[in-house]
This record gives C-alpha cells, structure tokens and sequence, in this order.
C-alpha cells in the first residue's frame, strides 16, 4: 500500500473515533506524510461536508449544513482556500436558502453544484437547479434539458480546465446526463435504454471535457458508462459471479483520469461491493 494510501486511511479510522485536531500531522514508515486541517463550518450551522478539491489542492468546495433533522433547514455551498477560509459562494434567487457545491476546476476558480432556484420550486419546494459559478461571474443558473418538461436537476462535476459541466437533468422520460458549456448550452447526452424511465447521471469529467463517465439503465440493470463526443454513450458492464444469478446488478462510473483514457467504476451485485478500473 502506498504512503498516500496509508494516510487516508489513517485519516478516515481518526475521524471516526474524532482523533484528530487542527492541522494534525500523520506519519508513516517513511516519515511525515500529509497534515490534515479542520475547515469547520459557516457561522450558525452545525456541520459540514467537502465534495470536492482543486488538483493543488488549495481550494476545497462543500456544502455547509444548519440542521440535518430538518428537511427545509438553510444548506449553504461554500469555497474554502487557506487564506480566505470558508466563504459562502450564495445560491439561486427564488428559492429555499439551498445549495450545495459538488465540483471544482483544476484551479479552483469555476465551481458546480445544485441550488433551490425559482424554477425548481415552482415544480416542488425541495427540487434544485445546477448551477456554475465563478469569482467574475457569480452563479448561474443552467436550467433543464432544453424542449422538454425539466423539473429538478444538478451538476455534479466541472472539467480541469473549467469550460465542461456535468450533471444529470429530469426530461420528458426520467433524468439524464447533461453536458453543459457556454457556448452550446445544455446538451442531453443520451441513455443505454430508451425503453425505461431512467435516472441516470454524470458523475465525473476529464480534464478537457471530451470524456464523461456515470451510470445508466440498462435493461433491468444500471449500468457504468463512459460518453465522448465520436463513439456517444458506452457501457462498461458489471462484474459477474456464479452467485449473480439473474439479480438486478449494479455498477456507475465515479472518476476518470485526466485524458480520460482510464474510468473508475464501482460495481455491486446487491450485496456484493466490489471495484475495478477499466482501461481505453
């Protein structure tokens, strides 16, 4: 197991019995690893989440909760840096004081997320809308999939260099993935199978924007997918075991490295967690 590996792991059994503080430095056999720092919450709220990071990892984006029993409770998205701290980036006029960050760019200046807007509480008081947002440009609203009877939706991911969203977007039959830039809008990337209402969704982006991965129905399974431009939307399967039978199996694509040219799906028969990588 590498060092890297190690200290999250580390981290994760030390948070789950609260062992560690500010700024706590972990250590391995090769010596000083990594230092992990608290980054606390916004003021009146009682707990916070990270989504996702920056590839330097100097800007973390999340979402700030005031409380998780309510279900109408305020949730702002923030966007913390070391020398800034924690700052709440708002969230869409009309709506709940709600939304959550779940995507950054390789440098940390363009975010993603989702947020209760005017639009999605016209349809239902707990319903969002995606979102992008810059330091320059605020948030902005992106809407539904264009022509059809969009009611909720999200972005879940934002390319490296900035220019890509991705998400997922109800439409005429269920929810699918989006590719959003500012140049063609929002585009509905499709499904495995058009015979079902599908909820299916983006999950990650390459560097560039040529490559998103996520999961679609397929049949009676949902499945991992891998989507570019030339070859459309493909899925990548779900690992089989003698014991599979004719269960309804189950695999989504999570990450995908930077040229895209290797996916990182997570796979489960139910009851049987696993994890594979493939290869393009």
């Amino acid at each position: 197991m590498k060092a890297q590996q190690i200290c999250v792991a580390a981290a994760i059994a030390a948070l789950a019995v609260g062992a560690l503080w500010p700024d706590q430095v972990l250590y391995a056999a090769g010596g000083r690893v990594a230092s992990f720092t608290w980054l606390g919450k916004l003021p009146g709220d009682q707990s916070s989440a990270v989504y996702a990071l920056s590839d330097d990892g100097s800007t973390v984006v999340g979402a700030s909760y005031r409380d998780h029993t309510s279900p109408r409770s305020v949730i702002r998205a923030f966007r913390w840096t070391r020398a800034g701290g924690m700052q709440a980036i708002g969230d869409l006029a009309g709506g709940d004081q709600s939304s959550e960050a779940f995507g950054v760019s390789a440098d940390g200046s363009v975010i993603a997320g989702s947020s209760s807007s005017t639009l999605s509480f016209s349809h239902h008081p707990f319903y969002d809308e995606p979102f992008v947002w810059s330091a320059a440009g605020g948030m902005q609203a992106l809407g539904y999939l264009p022509g059809t009877n969009g009611q909720y939706g999200g972005a879940t991911a934002v390319s490296g260099d900035g220019k890509v969203v991705v998400g997922t977007s109800t439409g005429d039959n269920g929810a699918h993935p989006l590719r959003w830039t500012a140049t063609t809008g929002m585009l509905d990337l499709g499904d495995l199978d058009s015979r079902w209402g599908n909820q299916d969704s983006a999950f990650a982006v390459n560097y560039d924007g040529s490559v998103i991965v996520g999961v679609s129905q397929l049949g009676f399974d949902r499945t991992a997918f891998r989507w570019t431009p030339g070859s459309g939307m493909q899925p990548l399967g779900t690992l089989l075991t003698p014991a599979s039978g004719s269960r309804e199996k189950y695999s989504a694509a999570f990450d995908t490295s930077e040229d895209g040219s290797v996916v990182v799906p997570v796979p489960a028969l139910r009851i049987e967690p696993a994890a594979f990588r493939d290869r393009f």
